[in-house]
């Protein structure tokens, strides 16, 4: 059992070292301005209700 616990004490301190996902360093934007408009005027945001208390 001590060998287990220190096996996956090891990975998750492996892991948290080396990071995961992209290792590029610069972050860039998920999409353009012009493709979020584009997808704004497409996607409008649902109409207010009031809620009534009964």
């Amino acid at each position: 059992m001590q060998r287990l616990t220190f096996a996956f004490t090891f990975l998750f301190a492996f892991s948290m070292l080396l990071g995961c996902g992209d290792t590029s360093g610069t972050p860039e934007p998920a999409a353009d301005q012009d493709e979020l408009a584009a997808w704004v005027s497409e996607n409008p945001a649902p109409e207010t209700t009031e809620l009534v208390e009964e």
